[in-house]
C-alpha cells in the first residue's frame, strides 16, 4: 500500500504526543512510567510487550481514578494504537471510541485531545482501507487543531499530513500534494529544517511524486530525507536503509544503474548488519519485454519482480525467485513478503521461476487463462532456459526462452521468450521461532498450541472449511470455499500420517511444534509454527524433512 511505512511513522508520532492530566503521588508516577514504557516498546516494534504494559497502565488508571478519568482515556487510546498496528481491529475499535467519548464529555468536542482520539479512530479506518470514514475524521481533527492551536502549530501539520495520506491512497494527487506541502512548510518553520517530522513530510511528498512517475521532483526530496535520517539515526539504522533503498529502486526505474550501484555500495559500508535490516521487498518492479503462450494463446509480459529468499528445504541456502507479469503487482502486495510464490497466488497471467545460487533454474510455475483453475508447474527442471546477462548481488538481467514449443505432461503446449532486468529484492526475514533460550518449553502434548494443531489436522481430514478458515493465515482464510477446499486437499495429501508431537516452545503469542510422522513407511520430521490472533491459533507454513530438525542446537 502506498505510504505504508509513513503511516507507521505517523502512528509512532501519535504515541509520542500525549496529553496527560495531573496525577499526583506514587500512583501517578507509576502510571506515567507504564505509559512511557508503552511508547518505547511501540517504537521498538515490540508490540506484544507493549500490549501488556498498556493494559497494566489502563488497569492502574481505572483503579485509582475511575472509569471516566482523562488518564484512562489516554491509556485506552494508546492500547488501541498498539492493537491497530497489530491488525487486531476488533479489539481496537471499542477502545478508540471509549477514549473519545471520555474526552468529549470532559473537555468538550473542540479540544485538541479530542482531535488526538479522532486521529486514532481515523487511523483505525485507514488501516482497513475504509478511506471515506477516515477522511471525515481527519478533516474534523484538522478543523479542531487549526481553530484551537492556530494555523502554524506542528500538531496541525500532523493532521494535514494524515489527511494528505488518505487523498494519496485514493489517487487524489493534487489534493494530497497541497496538504503535504502545507504540512512541510509548518514543520520547517516551527521545528527547523532537519527535524525528524520534517523528514516525514519530505518522504511522503517524495513517495507521492514517485507514484506518479515524477522522479525528477522526488529525487531531491529523497536525498534530503536520507541526509536528515543519517544524521539523527546513524547510517546503519534500518529506517535509513529503507530510505536509501527507495532511492536505489527509483534510480533503477529511471535506468540510472550506475547511480543505483554507487548508492548500494555506500550502503554496504554503512554498518555490518545493514543489508540484513533492509526490507528490499518494499521496492517495485523492473522492466520486461516479451510474451508467453499456452496452446498458441499469447500474453505480453511487461513487469518483473526478483526476490532473494530462503530455499524451502534449507534456510541456509538462497533461491532467486523471478516473477514476470502482464499487470503490475499492487504496491500493498509487495510489502513485507517472505516468498514471491505467496504474492503470485492472488495474481493472474504470470510465469514464475526459481533460480539457485549458481544461476540454474530449478522450478517453474505458469498461470494462464486457458488453464482454468489449474497452474502448470515443473520441479527440479524448467522448460525455459535462463540466458544470463547479469546475475550478481542486487541485479538480475537476462532472458527466459524456449527454443521451440514445449509440451507438459498435461498436453498443454508452452512457449516463452522474454527479456528482463530487475533489482534483486531481499525477502523479509521471518521472526525467529521460540526456542529454549527465548521461550518456554511446552508440555509433552504441546499444550494449547498442540491441541490447536491437532484440531487443525482433524478439521483438515474432515474437510471442515469453517474451522480451517479460522486457523489459517489471512491470505489463505480469505479464499472462497472451493479454493480453500483445494488447498486443504493438497495440504492433507502432503501431510505425513501417524503424527506425534515430540517437542515445542512458546513465547507470547508465538509457538513452534516439532512433530514426527510417516510417509510411505519412511519417518518424516516436521516444524510447525503457530501464532495466536485473538482466540485462535493460526497454523503457519509447515516444513517437513526426512532428516531430524534438531531444535536443541539453538541452545548451544
Amino acid at each position: 500500500m502506498l505510504f505504508t511505512s509513513i503511516v507507521t511513522a505517523a502512528a509512532i508520532l501519535m504515541l509520542s504526543t500525549v496529553t496527560v492530566s495531573n496525577a499526583q503521588g506514587d500512583t501517578g508516577d507509576e502510571w506515567e512510567k507504564l505509559h512511557k514504557e508503552t511508547i518505547e516498546l511501540f517504537r521498538a516494534e515490540k508490540y506484544e510487550q507493549a500490549v501488556l504494559t498498556a493494559k497494566s497502565a489502563l488497569k492502574l488508571a481505572e483503579k485509582n481514578w475511575g472509569p471516566n478519568h482523562l488518564n484512562v482515556a489516554t491509556s485506552l487510546n494508546k492500547l488501541a494504537e498498539v492493537y491497530i498496528i497489530m491488525e487486531q481491529y476488533t479489539l481496537a475499535e471499542p477502545l478508540c471510541k471509549r477514549a473519545m467519548e471520555i474526552r468529549e464529555k470532559a473537555l468538550g468536542p473542540e479540544h485538541p485531545d479530542v482531535a488526538e482520539s479522532l486521529n486514532t479512530l481515523a487511523w483505525f479506518y485507514e488501516s482497513q482501507e475504509q478511506y471515506a470514514q477516515a477522511e471525515a475524521l481527519y478533516k474534523r481533527a484538522v478543523e479542531i487543531r487549526e481553530k484551537s492551536l492556530g494555523p502554524k502549530h506542528p500538531d496541525l501539520a500532523e493532521s494535514l499530513n494524515n489527511l494528505a495520506l488518505i487523498y494519496g491512497y485514493q489517487g487524489q494527487y493534487t489534493q494530497a500534494e497541497a496538504l503535504f506541502k502545507r504540512s512541510l512548510d509548518i514543520r520547517e518553520k516551527a521545528l527547523g529544517l532537519n527535524h525528524t517530522d520534517v523528514a516525514e513530510s519530505l518522504m511522503n511528498l517524495a513517495i507521492l511524486y514517485k507514484k506518479q512517475g515524477l522522479y525528477t521532483e522526488a529525487e531531491p526530496l529523497y536525498k534530503r530525507v536520507l541526509a536528515i535520517r543519517e544524521k539523527t539515526l546513524g547510517p546503519g539504522h534500518p529506517a535509513v536503509a529503507r530510505i536509501r533503498n527507495s532511492l536505489i529502486e527509483m534510480y533503477v526505474k529511471m535506468g540510472r544503474y550506475k547511480d543505483a550501484e554507487t548508492l548500494e555500495k555506500s550502503a554496504s559500508g554503512a554498518g555490518k548488519n545493514d543489508k540484513d535490516s533492509i526490507n528490499w521487498a518494499e521496492l517495485s518492479a523492473g522492466s520486461a519485454t516479451g510474451s508467453f503462450a499456452i496452446n498458441g494463446k499469447g500474453i505480453e509480459l511487461k513487469h518483473v519482480y526478483a526476490l532473494s529468499q530462503p530455499n524451502f528445504f534449507e534456510d541456509s541456502k538462497k533461491d532467486i525467485a523471478v516473477l514476470l507479469t502482464k499487470e503490475p503487482v499492487p504496491d500493498e502486495t509487495l510489502k513485507n513478503i517472505g516468498r514471491l510464490q505467496d504474492v503470485a497466488q492472488d495474481l493472474h497471467e504470470w510465469v514464475l521461476f526459481l533460480i539457485d545460487e549458481n544461476g540454474k533454474p530449478i522450478h517453474e510455475w505458469i498461470d494462464h487463462p486457458s488453464l482454468g483453475e489449474i497452474r502448470l508447474t515443473s520441479s527440479g527442471i524448467t522448460y525455459a532456459k535462463f540466458i544470463q546477462k547479469t546475475f550478481k548481488e542486487g541485479i538480475i538481467e537476462g532472458a527466459f526462452i524456449t527454443k521451440e514449443e514445449e509440451e507438459f505432461p498435461t498436453k498443454h503446449k508452452y512457449k516463452i521468450n522474454v527479456q528482463f532486468k530487475a533489482a534483486i529484492l531481499q525477502a523479509k526475514r521471518p521472526e525467529p521461532l521460540p526456542d529454549a533460550k527465548t521461550g518456554q518449553k511446552l508440555p509433552a502434548d504441546g499444550g494449547e498450541p498442540g491441541k490447536a494443531y491437532m484440531d487443525f489436522l482433524k478439521a483438515m481430514q474432515e474437510k471442515n472449511i469453517a474451522v480451517i478458515r479460522t486457523m489459517s493465515p489471512p491470505k489463505i482464510a480469505k479464499k472462497s470455499d472451493s479454493e480453500l477446499l483445494m488447498v486443504v486437499e493438497l495440504l492433507d495429501g502432503m501431510t505425513p500420517k501417524d503424527l506425534k508431537i515430540t517437542e515445542g516452545y512458546i513465547k507470547g503469542d508465538a509457538a513452534v511444534l516439532y512433530v514426527t510422522g510417516t510417509e510411505d513407511g519412511e519417518k518424516q520430521y516436521g516444524t510447525i509454527p503457530l501464532n495466536k490472533t485473538g482466540k485462535h491459533w493460526i497454523v503457519g507454513e509447515q516444513k517437513w524433512r526426512n532428516t531430524p530438525q534438531d531444535s536443541k542446537k539453538k541452545e548451544d
